[in-house]
């Protein structure tokens, strides 16, 4: 064990070329909007994770999905009123210009998905995740939360408290610089083994 050195894994985004608007997008100009992305969407939208949201429809969020979501007219079938409060915006191949205008980013419990938090936190876009898997060890405990219940207390802070939203977003803004600094991540490892 005294002889694995731990380390950041870092990331090199895709720079942005385009600019987004929510009325291109067909999103609700007057909604706070949640964002979740990702490739596996059928498998990591599970009826747990929008039973939990529903519960804050009341708090004027809009969910956006992004990515390959074939089973979304199914989830919006088995989910009255899904419809109403999300749109699924197909794949886009320029994220960082759909993070510059979304509000929060949410994860559900799922593996995977570590890349799209840094995406948000490029845009001091902050997020909310269950602290399993890929997108919780990117983007550290600070953003982490153990239950849905606990997400959605943490959405409704996110959406009540402005001051708490600008803090976040200052340590989101601080943990992309940290999960793209490849240079300082390999000094650190070289560091660590000649110490």
């Amino acid at each position: 064990a005294d002889s694995v050195i731990e380390s950041v894994f870092t990331f090199e985004l895709k720079e942005q070329k385009t600019k987004l608007t929510k009325k291109a997008l067909g999103l609700p100009e007057d909604k706070f909007l949640i964002f979740t992305a990702g490739i596996r969407l059928d498998a990591d939208i599970s009826d747990e994770f929008i039973t939990a949201m529903e519960k804050l429809y009341d708090r004027n969020i809009h969910m956006v999905f992004a990515g390959y979501f074939d089973e979304y007219g199914n989830i919006c079938r088995r989910h009255p009123g899904l419809r109403e409060h999300s749109t699924f915006v197909g794949y886009q191949d320029d994220i960082l210009a759909l993070t510059e205008i979304i509000d929060l980013y949410v994860n559900p419990k799922r593996v995977g998905g570590g890349f799209s938090i840094i995406e948000a936190f490029y845009h001091k876009k902050p997020g909310v995740t269950i602290d399993y898997g890929d997108v919780a060890a990117s983007c550290g405990e600070e953003f982490c939360v153990p239950d849905y219940d606990a997400m959605c207390e943490m959405i409704v802070r996110y959406i009540t408290d402005r001051d708490f939203y600008k803090a976040m977003s200052l340590k989101a803004a601080e943990r992309y610089v940290m999960m793209t600094d490849s240079r300082k991540a390999m000094d650190d490892i070289i560091k660590t083994a000649e110490s």
